[in-house]
């Protein structure tokens, strides 16, 4: 059982609020998954009805890693996934669930070796994963449950897949410890703004 990096209590509230007033498609973005909602954001293109729901998420990326070449989120509600590899990923993925669910919900990815499996759990937390590596996520009760999976497509950004989880990640908060909508980053290696 591993943890997630915690996000500051700001993040969770406006994201929440947000995702409990989107507006989801009459049509799930990706077929083939069993979740109530699933839709799929483009970084730098039009998304129509989501523009302020992908500015927030941008703003949690700028927070955990501006550097990381994100072109699409997938925002899901209460999704369920059987065992997949995410073929169209070139690098790793950083996972959020948010929500009132309080049993499960957990995202399973399978280690090098298919009797190692990380536990991670990521609510109100956000998780570096590789979709690369076998995984799923857990049933889950209590309420409702959103996931955001930040991912890339674009092939300049391929790595190789090395690590199903990994635990050394420590969001970046602009390369700064300051405040962040009302919360400090708490990224104790990162530098201390002086002004």
């Amino acid at each position: 059982f591993v943890q997630g990096h915690k996000l500051p209590d700001s993040i969770i509230e406006s994201l929440l609020v947000e995702l409990r007033q989107t507006r989801w498609p009459a049509a799930p973005h990706r077929s083939g998954m069993q979740a109530e909602q699933y839709l799929v954001l483009h970084v730098g293109k039009t998304n129509d009805g989501f523009e302020a729901l992908l500015t927030q998420l941008m703003d949690v990326l700028a927070w955990a890693d501006p550097t990381f070449g994100c072109n699409r989120i997938a925002v899901t509600k209460d999704f369920q996934g059987s065992p997949h590899i995410d073929a169209s990923d070139v690098t790793y993925q950083y996972a959020i669930s948010l929500g009132s669910f309080n049993v499960g919900g957990q995202l399973c990815v399978e280690g090098l070796q298919p009797s190692e499996v990380y536990v991670v759990d990521t609510h109100d937390r956000i998780a570096r994963v590789d979709g690369r590596f076998v995984h799923w996520v857990r049933g889950h009760g209590g309420g409702d449950r959103y996931s955001l999976i930040f991912f890339s497509t674009t092939p300049s950004c391929a790595t190789e897949p090395v690590i199903p989880f990994d635990a050394t990640f420590v969001p970046t908060c602009d390369g700064k410890r300051r405040h962040y909508k009302g919360q400090f980053c708490n990224n104790p290696a990162a530098e201390v703004e002086t002004h």
